[in-house]
């Protein structure tokens, strides 16, 4: 999501990036999906009696990683919070799934006149040849490279391989 977050304000406000990367991010949000979001964002987060309960139940969303459990369990001892009754549950806000919409987010690359990559998870599903086909209709500069050995969370999941197309691409459009 945070994405096509990144390109919607980029689209809005031209100039104010010197490049636009997005990582294995949904293109296209059906309005069937944003319902089924705003559904989760209206419901009450679980609650955990310990911080070990909180540990044992964290997973990464969307599900699917190539990355060491030790990563995980690291993001895991900081995503939780201590309620007031001594109770844990995530930080992060639920509420932000409760406003969000269907979108079409292929048409805004037309927006986008600067240097954009756009990096595919090796064992990703989110974006089919079509779908960065359809990219390349309305950006036809934007540079798409996938990393091997990963899946959605790639920067988790292969870091190195990460770093290495992020290098490479900021050191020719800096």
């Amino acid at each position: 999501m945070g994405g096509l977050v990144s390109l919607l304000y980029l689209a809005a406000h031209h100039g104010q990036a010197r490049a636009l990367i997005v990582v294995d991010s949904v293109m296209r949000m059906p309005e069937a999906r944003a319902a089924v979001l705003r559904d989760i964002g209206a419901r009450t987060g679980s609650r955990y009696a310990t911080h070990e309960e909180f540990l044992r139940h964290f997973r990464l969303r969307p599900a699917g990683t190539t990355a060491a459990p030790e990563i995980v369990r690291h993001l895991g001892q900081h995503s939780g919070r201590q309620l007031p009754d001594g109770s844990w549950t995530h930080k992060f806000d639920r509420h932000t799934y409760a406003q969000r919409n269907g979108l079409d987010g292929i048409p805004f690359w037309s927006r986008i006149t600067g240097p954009a990559l756009l990096v595919k998870g090796g064992r990703s599903g989110r974006l089919t040849p079509e779908l960065l086909a359809d990219v390349r209709h309305y950006c036809p500069h934007v540079e798409c490279v996938e990393v091997p050995n990963s899946d959605h969370h790639v920067f988790l999941d292969n870091p190195t391989g990460f770093a290495h197309v992020v290098q490479d691409f900021l050191a020719r459009h800096s």
